[in-house]
């Protein structure tokens, strides 16, 4: 279990200016880590928890086997979670009390204060989903989404494919 001591100088480290997909009122919660470990570094401002790591802000909730957190010396922020795949999900929306959650499974997540990108690969998907049905989805070798312009790439790896799932129109 990770060392309490450490604690509050990384979790600093994950204020978001924003969520990629989530609520507004999700980057003003507390952001909570466990992990089997914890090894943090001050001097070089990083800290990698390893072992059933999960990350919990607001809706948000990402889980893997090794997170990496990481202040840049301009003082950027930068996460790197791994794991078989490494995950996240969130509530992005509520409507009428019915939530619509943004989900996203790859290897590698890599969030960038500096840039704004949240990057996916390989093997990435990202989904919306209603009730536990899948409404629109996306499969690529690596997804880059930018978090201030809202945009985002699909890029295939080798000679594999990409997948887009978008919802029919109701009759």
């Amino acid at each position: 279990m990770m060392n309490r001591h450490f604690a509050p100088v990384f979790l600093a480290l994950l204020i978001f200016s924003g969520g990629a997909f989530a609520l507004s009122e999700d980057r003003n919660e507390a952001v909570e880590i466990t992990a089997k470990t914890l090894e943090a570094d001050n001097v070089h401002q990083i800290a990698i928890y390893t072992g059933d790591v999960v990350l919990t802000q607001g809706t948000l909730k990402m889980t893997g086997t090794r997170l990496t957190l990481q202040i840049t010396p301009q003082g950027y922020k930068r996460l790197t979670l791994e794991g078989n795949p490494a995950r996240f999900s969130e509530v992005s929306s509520v409507s009428k009390g019915v939530q619509t959650r943004s989900n996203g499974r790859a290897p590698t997540i890599v969030y960038d204060e500096k840039t704004g990108h949240v990057t996916l690969s390989p093997k990435a998907t990202v989904w919306k989903s209603r009730s536990g049905k899948t409404l629109e989805s996306v499969s690529g070798g690596k997804i880059l989404y930018n978090m201030r312009s809202g945009n985002a790439v699909l890029q295939k790896s080798g000679s594999g494919t990409n997948k887009i799932v978008l919802p029919g129109k109701k009759p």
